[in-house]
This record gives structure tokens, sequence and C-alpha cells, in this order.
């Protein structure tokens, strides 16, 4: 239960309240619908992760202070609330490829396409926007064998935004997961979420109770109606079944 992924529709309603949700360094609200497709694409990746990753995050993760910073980069920072109780720092930086000139990416040199970089990191210390920068420009400048023991989980890749915003991971870089959540607390945590859920389903307003009632009912005439055509269906067997046996009998007189 703990890895069971999270349903679409918990993915998706999440994503639509954090898509209304988003404000710039200073406070300020962001029209998330003014942005151009490709930042986007990079909002999306971003809150997508600790939604769909349950092997790094576990079932249940949610967002909170979501913020974005596109003066020089493409910045963003959240705080994910894990299962276990846990409050997680994140965040990451999107920079175009052309802007990006260090020798231990060059296998990944491919000049036909138009791909940015997604260093992304999150942490279970508590950091200001400023920290998280520096944390992300460690990890910028940092060979990879010394991101190894981070205590972080650390996700590098390259990536594509096309025209449409849809977003893809074209070759993963690096990834290194140094999260330590309290899977026992988080197990009894999930058991705790989907008691509240059906909870919440047994408690639902007037007008869904009445829809869940009318479907029921429906379901119970079908099965009504089932039932007296199966009883039909085998009083005609047993009609036919002893005809049969009649005829059986007068021929072997």
């Amino acid at each position: 239960m703990l890895f069971c992924d999270n349903s679409d529709d918990y993915v998706k309603n999440e994503l639509s309240k954090y898509l209304k949700n988003i404000k710039d360094l200073n406070g300020n609200t962001i029209d998330f619908n003014s942005l151009s497709k490709k930042e986007q694409g990079f909002i999306i990746e971003f809150l997508k992760q600790p939604l769909e990753d349950v092997n790094v995050y576990c079932k249940g993760a949610y967002i909170s202070d979501i913020k974005i910073d596109s003066s020089d980069t493409f910045y963003i920072q959240a705080d994910i609330h894990t299962i276990d109780g846990k409050n997680l720092s994140s965040a990451a930086n999107f920079i175009p490829k052309n802007k990006l000139d260090y020798k231990k990416y060059d296998l990944l040199n491919f000049e036909d396409f138009d791909r940015d970089y997604k260093f992304l990191f999150t942490t279970e210390k508590n950091l200001s926007t400023e920290e998280r920068k520096d944390f992300l420009n460690k990890i910028q400048n940092s060979d990879f064998k010394d991101l190894e023991n981070l205590d972080a989980f650390v996700n590098i890749s390259l990536f594509q935004v096309s025209d449409d915003g849809t977003a893809s991971s074209f070759f993963p870089t690096y990834f290194k997961n140094n999260l330590k959540l309290d899977y026992a607390k988080a197990a009894e945590n999930v058991k705790k979420l989907d008691k509240d859920k059906k909870g919440t389903t047994n408690s639902s307003d007037p007008t869904l109770l009445k829809i869940l009632w009318n479907n029921i009912k429906a379901d119970l005439e079908k099965l009504k109606d089932f039932n007296k055509l199966k009883l039909e269906e085998e009083s005609a067997f047993m009609q036919q079944n002893k005809d049969h046996s009649t005829l059986l009998k007068d021929l072997l007189k």
C-alpha cells in the first residue's frame, strides 16, 4: 500500500489545485496561463514528480508554497509533505543547454535538439530560497562522485518541452536518493488515509448519496430482472427436459 501509485484522479486533482496557487519569490500570484508553454511544461514536470514517484516520496505526498523565478534560469521551489509527516524542501533549475558548458556533460552533445537541463533536489533540511539556490549551484558545479553522500534526492536530466507544452526527460544524467523516510509511520498513516477516504465517501453530501443510491437501485432492478429471467429459463429448461423424458418413455414402450 505504501508504494502503490497515487490514482490518476489524485494526481490530476492535486495538479489542478497547485497550478492555481503559484507565486513569485515576492509572494505575488502568478497566472499559470500567462506563462509560455515551455515554462508551463517546467512547472508541471516539477509538480508531477512527487505525486508520481512513490518509490521516493511514498503514496499520498502533497505540495505547498510553490514559487517561481524566471529572471535568469527558470527556477521553481516548493515544500513537499510526505505521508510519514515530514516537510521537505525542494527546488529545481531548468537551464538551456546552450548556457551550460560543463565538460562532464560533453557526452550529451545533441546539437540538433532544443534541450534544457533539469537540476532537481529534495532534502529534509528546512531551507530558505537562497539556501535552495546555493544547493542547486553546488549540484550543478560538483562532480557526480561528490553528490553521492548528499542528504537529498538528486535528479539531473536532459529535458525537452514540445510546442504543445508536453514534457519529457530525454536523457537521465544522474539520479540518487538519500532521503530517509519513516516507513513504519508512513505505513500507519497510509492505513489512516485509506480509512479517511472511506469515511469521506460515507459522509458525502445528500446529493452525492442520492446519486449513489439511485445507482444502487438501478443495479438492484437489473439483478431482479436477471433473477426473474433466470427463473423463467430454468422453468422452460425443466419443462423441456420433462417433455423429452416423456417422449423417450413412449418410444421405449
